[in-house]
């Protein structure tokens, strides 16, 4: 009986022990915030770029929740394509207001999206649970390869111009040939001139 006793009062120390551990790290990991009062937001996207369940919000660099679905709208009233939502810390909500706008953006080295939210202007009222958040669309990669085709297609276009109205290569070399045999001959003339005078 004493060696069971003794089993017993270690066996409970130690689940003790690792109780502790575990609400030590969850609580210095920031896990209290999973019990933080939130609210709902609802924002539409016509393209999300890949947004999952899960991703971050973020309010001015600041986390302050996560999306919690992504799903297809339903096309009534002209909504977009994609319907997201969002569960925010309730703290946060006297910053978020009527003007504030939900962009989508890639961070970190594999791109993984987030959502982003502009500080809205004091005085204008605050978003409450359930309202629809005004959105931006993100900024694709192909996006920017078009801008980047089309800037490259317009400095080749002004650059062939460029080079039609100065000539092509050989026109600008034969002419600099000439313009030195000019300059050469007018030394010549100059020359002959003052021999003649010196005569």
């Amino acid at each position: 009986e004493r060696n069971l006793l003794q089993e017993l009062k270690v066996g409970f120390f130690v689940m003790g022990f690792v109780l502790i551990m575990v609400v030590s790290a969850f609580v210095l990991g920031g896990g209290t915030e999973a019990f933080a009062p939130r609210y709902k937001l609802h924002a539409q996207y016509d393209d999300v770029q890949g947004l999952k369940p899960g991703a971050i919000i973020r309010l001015a660099g600041i986390d302050v929740g996560e999306v919690t679905k992504v799903d297809l709208a339903d096309k009534k009233d002209g909504a977009k394509n994609v319907a997201v939502l969002m569960s925010i810390r309730l703290e946060y909500q006297a910053k978020i207001l009527e003007d504030s706008v939900a962009g989508i953006t890639g961070v970190g080295v594999l791109g993984d999206n987030i959502v982003t939210i502009t500080v809205g202007t004091p005085g204008k009222d605050p978003l409450t649970d359930g309202d629809t958040i005004t959105t931006s669309e993100p900024l694709s990669f192909l996006n920017y390869a078009d801008q980047a085709s089309a800037i490259i297609g317009n400095t080749a276009s002004i650059s062939h111009k460029f080079h039609l109205m100065l000539g092509t290569e050989d026109a600008a070399a034969q002419w600099a040939i000439g313009d030195s045999l000019r300059h050469v001959e007018a030394m010549a003339q100059e020359d002959k001139e003052d021999q003649g005078v010196l005569h």
